[in-house]
């Protein structure tokens, strides 16, 4: 089974694991945030339309990156503006 299967490869993968290849294509619109300045210890909702727009069934999963704004004196653990 050597070079016939990711268990006896030995190499490097072109597209490890958990890549995020699919056989689908999914769309994602209407992003909606519940507010648009988070507050340390406040939490945030999220609503978003995710659409399977290809022509094979799959699964997605949906992740949200959040950072904090480059404000001059703003201090490190005090609001973020979204």
């Amino acid at each position: 089974m050597k070079n016939r299967t990711y268990r006896y490869f030995e190499g490097e993968p072109l597209y490890p694991f958990g890549y995020g290849l699919s056989y689908s294509k999914f769309e994602y619109s209407n992003l909606k945030l519940s507010s648009t300045e988070l507050d340390a210890g406040n939490p945030l909702e999220v609503d978003v339309d995710v659409k399977n727009a290809g022509q094979h069934a799959g699964d997605e999963v949906v992740e949200l990156y959040i950072t904090f704004s480059q404000v001059a004196g703003r201090a490190s653990a005090g609001a973020s503006r979204l």
